[in-house]
């Protein structure tokens, strides 16, 4: 078992950053702000349930394109596309069960009300169905550091990175070291990425459409990890 290298090859990243201003629902993170959550408290009331640092997928409703309706999820930037007046709500309470599978604590089911029939006609299954939470939560000090001995804090962000991760999900990155590399279709070789610059690069890709690619983790064999160890140092 090799416990003490990785190298990521990171396809397609574009290092287009995008700016992110701070303001309520202006980003994809399902994980509500404060100033989000006395918005939603006051413009969408359900008796019983605060907002306040709960876990929400935002869904949009709309007419599917041949007949009943289409669920969009991750769409919590799109409630300031019009005045809240002219929204629709429906709020589904998760039971801790579903809270479980699902990693939301209530789902929020809106529409524009000029599809407002469609919009009532929605029910909770048809919007729980392909409910999944796959935003991480990326603490502050992640990326704080370039090396590629991974400190505590980039450990916990690789293993949140690759969670999903098919292979890579029941590994554990404590105490691992990594090389990152880049490449687009406009090189023939990959170059080195910094940590930070990666980390960034996921938050940039969080903010623009709610989803992230972490790239593809090979696991070095014991002669790979000694050609490498030159170029890590």
């Amino acid at each position: 078992m090799l416990k003490n290298c990785l190298t990521f090859l990171i396809l397609l990243c574009s290092g287009i950053a995008f700016s992110q201003s701070g303001k309520p629902f202006d980003n994809n993170n399902p994980k509500v702000t404060t100033a989000e959550a006395q918005w939603l408290n006051k413009n969408v009331p359900l008796p019983g349930f605060d907002f306040s640092g709960k876990t929400i997928d935002f869904i949009m409703v709309e007419p599917g394109s041949f007949w009943g309706r289409e669920y969009f999820h991750g769409r919590k930037k799109m409630l300031f596309k019009e005045k809240a007046n002219e929204y629709l709500f429906k709020v589904f309470i998760l039971d801790s069960s579903e809270q479980a599978r699902k990693g939301y604590d209530a789902l929020l089911v809106f529409s524009i009300k000029k599809d407002q029939r469609k919009f009532r006609k929605s029910k909770k299954a048809e919007a729980l169905a392909y409910s999944r939470n796959r935003y991480p939560q990326i603490a502050e000090d992640a990326g704080a550091d370039n090396n590629h001995q991974l400190s505590l804090a980039n450990a916990r962000f690789f293993n949140q990175m690759f969670a999903q991760d098919h292979y890579f999900n029941h590994f554990d990155f404590t105490g691992k070291r990594v090389m990152l590399l880049e490449m687009n279709e406009y090189q023939s070789l990959p170059k080195f990425l910094k940590l930070s610059t990666y980390v960034q690069n996921i938050k940039d890709d969080l903010y623009r459409s709610g989803r992230f690619d972490p790239g593809d983790a090979y696991e070095l064999t014991e002669a790979q990890k000694k050609n490498k160890a030159a170029a890590m140092i």
